[in-house]
Formats: structure tokens, sequence, C-alpha cells
């Protein structure tokens, strides 16, 4: 005779009844969308306590076949199948921080994909991993595709398979580290070398630069090829180190307090004389740093030259100018439509990183006709 106790008991009805709600929900019973029995009938149909009943349906849902939802219920959320869309439908999906980039995603998505004749749909989120309902079921739509834009993660509350959400979603911007996910964004090691090169072109070969975020893997392959070309070019380990200058930005796009506080901190350790260059990769942090040189009585670009991400109109309010780097989202967007396009034609392809090369826009007075020489000793690059 075999004994088992009562836990084993319990358990082997919880991975029946989880085998057997798989089983019908696989076979299409029970349909991607619909709502499976409430816990009282499923612990009357198969003879299970309620918290025999819950423990299957937590497992079916951390297995991705349903997502449990109060009171509402177990829907179910696996794709048998699933067509490829043949509708152009599309979700722009990006955070509510009050930044103008995240609204130009949306507002450039709208105009490139209707005009290509997509129909959209648009989401402001917070910053989370969670989806809220629309948003959910907008994703996990089979007949529609996604762009996300200034939200890195995926969505723990997924309604379809992964292979579903991996598919369907391009991630615009940023590069990911999960490489089963299709990214656009800008060549990074371009973006640098086209930078660096202009100002070598202009003498100057001490560039210093801003780093915002040890998370961001697409900031980290600048940085990385910014510290590669220096170092190709002379300047030490450790000068980079000393010259990549990190900060912290406040949410708000109108708070430039940081910036205020990153230029003093620069000025008291003397590493702003050490530099005759300089790439921000954010436009309104570039133009407050040339407000914040031109107040202290350094000119841009005679004793420091200073180079940005995108052509926001920011750029402008500062005075010379600023030269910039011609990332804009429409290049990022123009680039997923032509991967959309391709896959709603059946026209696929295994390569889940796509980037496009950006250009320099040079202000009139960064051609630098004649250099100013360095000022002090201290400007020296460690070689």
């Amino acid at each position: 005779l075999v004994f088992l106790r009562m836990d084993q008991i319990k358990g082997f009805k919880c991975r029946q009844l989880a085998e057997e709600l798989r089983q019908k929900i696989v076979s299409g019973e029970y349909a991607f969308g619909s709502r499976l029995p409430g816990s009282q009938v499923l612990s009357s149909l198969y003879n299970a306590s309620y918290v025999t009943v819950y423990k299957a349906l937590l497992q079916l849902e951390q297995e991705g076949y349903i997502t449990m939802k109060k009171r509402v219920g177990s829907i179910v959320s696996f794709i048998r199948d699933a067509p490829s869309p043949t509708q152009k439908r599309l979700n722009l999906i990006t955070t509510d921080l009050p930044f103008p980039v995240f609204q130009d995603f949306l507002e450039a998505g709208r105009e490139i994909f209707t005009k290509a004749g997509w129909d959209i749909q648009t989401f402001l989120l917070p910053e989370t991993s969670t989806l809220p309902d629309k948003a959910l079921l907008a994703v996990n739509s089979p007949d529609a595709y996604t762009l996300v834009w200034g939200i890195n993660s995926v969505f723990q509350n997924m309604l379809a398979s992964l292979d579903h959400f991996y598919d369907r979603t391009i991630y615009v911007g940023e590069y990911l580290t999960d490489l089963r996910l299709t990214c656009v964004t800008c060549d990074e090691p371009t973006t640098m070398r086209i930078a660096l090169e202009h100002f070598r072109a202009n003498g100057r070969t001490r560039t210093g630069i801003f780093r915002y975020s040890l998370d961001s893997l697409t900031e980290s392959n600048r940085i990385s090829a910014w510290q590669s070309d220096m170092m190709a070019h002379g300047a030490s380990y450790r000068w980079c180190l000393d010259h990549t200058f990190k900060c912290t930005p406040q949410r708000s796009v109108d708070d430039n307090s940081w910036m205020d506080e990153a230029f003093e901190a620069l000025l008291r350790s003397g590493r702003l004389a050490e530099i005759d260059s300089i790439f921000i990769a954010f436009e309104p942090h570039a133009v407050r740093f040339e407000q914040l040189c031109r107040q202290h009585g350094i000119a841009i670009p005679d004793d420091i030259s200073v180079i940005t991400l995108g052509n926001n109109t920011c750029i402008n309010q500062a005075s010379p100018p600023l030269s910039y780097i011609d990332n804009r989202m429409e290049h990022h967007l123009r680039l997923a439509l032509e991967i959309l396009e391709n896959r709603l034609q059946g026209i696929s392809s295994s390569q889940r990183l796509f980037t496009f090369q950006p250009c320099l826009k040079v202000a009139a007075s960064s051609a630098l006709p004649a250099l100013r020489p360095a000022k002090t000793k201290s400007r020296k690059t460690e070689k």
C-alpha cells in the first residue's frame, strides 16, 4: 500500500485541475479573452477546495495562460495559432513623464503612421511594469502591433504569450538586453564618432561627456564609444573616468537645478578648465550649460564647444545656437514603419536590432575659423 500525505493529495489535485483547464484553453474551448468559470463554480465542478482552485489558477497565470483580475475573474490569455495581423492597427505607448520627447513620439507617430493608413491608439502610462486594462487588451490584440518608447520593461501582466509579445512589439530609442525584442535606435558609436571628428577637425581634443543613467544600455554604448575613441587618440583611462560627468536630472524638464549644481561642482574641481569640448545628450540641459558658461565668462564655441542630440527648438535659445546630432524621433518611427509594413506583407527577419545613422547639424558659429589658445596648463589631457 502507498500512503499519501494530505498535502501530497492536495498538490496532485491542484496539478490535475491546472492540467485540465490548460487543455481546455489550448483546445480553444476557453478562447482568448474569455472568462473562466468562477472559483466557486470550479470548486463544485472539480470537487476541489477553494485553496486548491486558487493555486491551480495561480499556476496557469504564471505560465501565461490566464490573467487573474480582482472583481473580474480569470481572463484567458493564451492565443492559439494567432495569425499575423492583416490590418494596419498600431498602439503607441510611452511614459507620462513631462519631457517633450515623449509627446513628440506620440505626435510624430500619429502623423507618420496615419499618413501610411494605420489606425492608431495612444497610451501615456506611469513608469510601471504593469499595464492598465485598456492598454493590456490593446497590446495583446491578435490584430495589432505596438511601439513602446521610454518604458523599458517586458510587462508583468501580459495576457498573450511572450512569443506573441516579441513578434508584435517594437521598442523605440533604446538597446534592450532581451535579444528577443525588436529595437529601433540610433547608431550610438557613429553618433560619437561624428561628434568627436567634428571637435578634432576644429582642434578640440579634450572632450568631456555627461552621463545620465547607469541603467541605460543605449547610453552605456554611447559612453563606451566615446571612451574608446578618446583612448585611441591618446587620452588615458583615468582621464576618461574623471571627465565622464555624472548627473541625476529631476523628472521635470523645467527643473535645471541639477545642471546648476553640476556646473558649480565642475568649476570648483577645476575639471571644467580641463576640457575644450563637451557632449550633452539632452538638448535643454545643453542649453542650460551654455547659459551658465556665458554667465561665468566662458565663451561658446571659442572657449568650449558643445554638441547635443536631437533638434528640439530649445537649441535655438542658446546664443549662439548649438550644433547637434540629428537623431530625431522621426527617424526612429520611419524605420519602425518600414519594418512593420514588411511584416504585414509577410517579409520578416530574424534580425532584432535596427539602427540608423544620424547626421551632424553645425551651427554657423561652430565652424571656428580661428581658435583661442588654451588658457591654463590644467587643460592638458593626461596621456
